[in-house]
């Protein structure tokens, strides 16, 4: 996998990046460009912490800033973000198997780990015809966002 290849280069044009040069058309098209890395990034951490999970290695990560006593914990601290945050993204990926439409709409960059959750959940407490209806919804408001 080319994760560390592909966040280095991104280190360096961030690094660079020189927003007072961009014309506001092309800044705006970059904004958007920006948000579908951190999305597509977000789920990518959260099916691989998962897996770390579901393997314990989470635990044996010594790279921590801080020791962890839970995955939540220990993931938080890797993505520096909130606890909540951390257990919601591992709560998904934890569903996934079970939500088609939500992994395809997640991998596809389509769908944003908040949304994830909501389908997941949905679909946790009323089958797949909720976690559709949930979809639906998040789509139809990215769209009129995007519009």
């Amino acid at each position: 996998m080319r994760f560390k290849e592909i966040a280095e280069e991104l280190r360096q044009i961030v690094g660079g990046l020189d927003a007072d040069c961009i014309e506001g058309r092309d800044a705006l098209r970059l904004v958007r460009d920006a948000a579908d890395i951190a999305t597509l990034g977000a789920t990518a951490a959260a099916l691989l912490a998962q897996r770390c999970v579901e393997t314990g290695v989470w635990a044996t990560d010594r790279a921590a800033r801080a020791p962890a006593v839970t995955p939540a914990e220990w993931f938080a601290d890797v993505t520096d973000s909130g606890i909540g945050v951390a257990r919601d993204a591992l709560a998904v990926a934890e569903a996934l198997p079970s939500c088609g439409a939500t992994d395809e709409a997640l991998r596809s960059g389509t769908l944003s780990l908040t949304a994830a959750r909501e389908a997941t959940a949905a679909a946790a407490a009323g089958g797949e015809v909720a976690e559709r209806r949930v979809l639906a919804t998040a789509h139809e408001h990215c769209s009129a966002t995007r519009s």
